[in-house]
């Protein structure tokens, strides 16, 4: 068996960040089990928590500046998969004590969009901001595909350093609260609140006070789900015997 921790950063792909800017991560924690099946295969589980947000005001497009939409949701991820060493990877060996690795598995994972709204954090979810029914809204746990690669190297025999890249290629487009069309306000108003309708459509009016949030109008791109990415470094311990070699018989 082995177990890690690692810290690193974390990343959100989606209607709100669309042009894959990587220069707003976010914080991230991963604690990570293995067992150990072979010297090139490995069953581990683990468990992530990162912090991701998006901003329309990061964009270099023009619609997406006028949105004007943001999001920040905590992120945590419970994910499993198989791993595959390129090399022959030992513990205790002189020679074998590195390797490149890919792993691949599926994980559920929990999120939770909020916005900052007139100096306070609001969930979004709750507010059914693209027109959702009462008790229609978008799941906040959700599975996903867990794939990614790393490389890890012995420091001796019981500690290692691994540098673990993953991503989750998510089922849902509702990461960021965004998705598909603008609601019908009216309607909206009735379900919910005038928050939800201010939230609907935080456009920047243009100079005749006209604001893009027309009913049906696109809001998001539906055809595309939403992405995470981790980026972790840390130690590993290593609780299995390291196996002796065989002494040669004098015959």
């Amino acid at each position: 068996m082995e177990a890690g921790l690692l810290g690193g950063i974390s990343y959100y792909f989606g209607d709100l960040n669309d042009h894959f800017d990587l220069t707003h991560p976010g914080p991230s924690v991963s604690l990570i089990g293995r067992k150990v099946i072979n010297t090139r295969l490995s069953l581990q589980v683990g468990l992530d928590l990162g912090f991701i947000d998006g901003d329309d005001s990061r964009s270099s497009n023009t619609f997406e500046v006028r949105r004007n939409l943001s999001f920040r949701s905590h992120v945590l991820d419970f994910h499993s998969g198989m791993e595959f060493n390129f090399f022959h990877y030992e513990h205790g060996s002189r020679d074998d004590n590195y390797t490149p690795f890919v792993v691949a598995g599926m994980s559920l994972f929990w999120f939770e969009p909020t916005t900052q709204y007139q100096g306070d954090k609001v969930k979004l979810r709750p507010l059914g901001t693209e027109g959702q029914n009462v008790a229609g809204e978008y799941s906040f746990i959700q599975p996903a595909i867990y794939y990614g690669g790393g490389f890890k190297f012995d420091i001796n025999r019981d500690w290692s350093i691994n540098l673990i890249i993953t991503g989750r290629r998510t089922f849902t487009d509702y990461i960021d609260d965004v998705s598909t069309v603008y609601p019908d306000y009216n309607d909206l108003l009735a379900l919910r609140s005038q928050v939800a309708v201010d939230l609907a459509d935080r456009s920047i009016p243009d100079e005749n006070g006209n604001k893009i949030g027309e009913t049906g109008r696109q809001r998001g791109d539906s055809s595309k789900g939403d992405h995470i990415a981790f980026i972790h470094i840390g130690l590993f311990r290593y609780f299995g015997n390291i196996q002796c070699p065989e002494i040669s018989k004098i015959k």
